[in-house]
């Protein structure tokens, strides 16, 4: 048996009110309930196609937020029931990446380029997806700490703008090596590096750099962020800031997804163990930057010591 709507058993009280009421009246008491019902029934279906309308944009919001989050495109924040489901992933958006789009683990990483943990981590995106070749892609956002770091903000935008021209890695690269960071070494990077220096100008100084920092770091602080580097695998929070930790985060990803059936072996072939082209300083231990957060704020922990802040 089919269930009525409350607007149905609503319209079928009324009716039968107003037919009682009709009954004991005149000719125009009669007329004048019978306009009155029309008007109720007008009333009730205008009320029955707005419940429709709504009930069709939900299920359309619902289907397009499915799709976002199974497209890496919405990021459901760590701690909600959606994290759970298989390759949660932060979307990539317009970040600069290294590896395949189609790798069956995302390693996201939260820098600073003013940090020292983070330049001795430079290394791990080339080393990890020689590592894991074809399973890998590697993503780099910005989180300069600007409290700290003075410098962090400037050689985000450089980098930014270096990628409008398609040289982000090697700008990432070289802010890196130098630990240069003033105005002017960013234009002499951008020099050095063949960029057209006048746009190289424009795009670092302009709210079109500022948009992406600003993208970033809403999804840095959305997902818990607190200090440089922070690495996320297939959305899961890394513990600890080194190339150790990532890797055997990634080794972790890569048997669940066994497990369930979705893992996919890459069409590369895996290089020996004695060909990796990984260096002691790409595997040096270097732990997260801590944002400062005030007076109490814990100290960073010095250069080369290991563990997560």
């Amino acid at each position: 048996m089919r269930t009525k709507s409350p607007a149905s058993w609503l319209c079928a009280v009324l009716c039968l009110a107003l037919a009682a009421a009709a009954c004991g009246g005149g000719s125009s008491d009669e007329a004048a309930a019978e306009k009155r019902h029309a008007e109720i029934l007008a009333a009730l279906e205008e009320i029955s196609q707005r419940e429709a309308e709504v009930a069709r944009k939900l299920q359309s919001t619902t289907s397009k937020v499915e799709a976002m989050i199974a497209r890496g495109i919405m990021v459901i924040p760590p701690g909600k029931t959606w994290e759970k489901r298989a390759a949660f992933q932060i979307p990539v958006l317009n970040s600069p990446t290294k590896g395949p789009d189609d790798a069956i683990v995302r390693v996201v990483e939260f820098a600073d380029f003013e940090c020292p943990y983070c330049r001795a981590n430079a290394g791990l995106a080339d080393s990890l997806v020689k590592e894991f070749p074809g399973e890998v892609q590697f993503v780099f956002k910005h989180y300069p700490i600007t409290r700290k770091h003075p410098n962090a903000e400037a050689a985000a935008r450089a980098s930014i703008s270096a990628a409008k021209q398609g040289k982000f890695w090697e700008m990432h690269d070289r802010i890196f090596a130098t630990g240069r960071l003033s105005p002017e070494d960013l234009r002499e990077h951008a020099r050095a590096l063949g960029l057209d220096v006048k746009r190289f100008d424009v795009v670092a100084t302009t709210p079109r750099s500022a948009l992406t920092l600003t993208q970033d770091r809403t999804l840095a602080r959305d997902l818990g962020v607190g200090g440089t580097p922070t690495f996320f695998v297939n959305g899961k929070k890394v513990d600890g800031g080194t190339y150790e930790a990532v890797s055997s985060a990634i080794r972790a990803e890569l048997r669940a997804l066994e497990k369930e059936g979705k893992r996919i072996e890459p069409a590369l072939e895996k290089p020996s163990a004695g060909s990796a082209e990984t260096t002691a300083g790409d595997r040096e231990a270097a732990s997260p930057d801590e944002e400062d957060a005030g007076e109490g704020a814990a100290p960073a922990p010095a250069t080369g010591a290991s563990g997560a802040s």
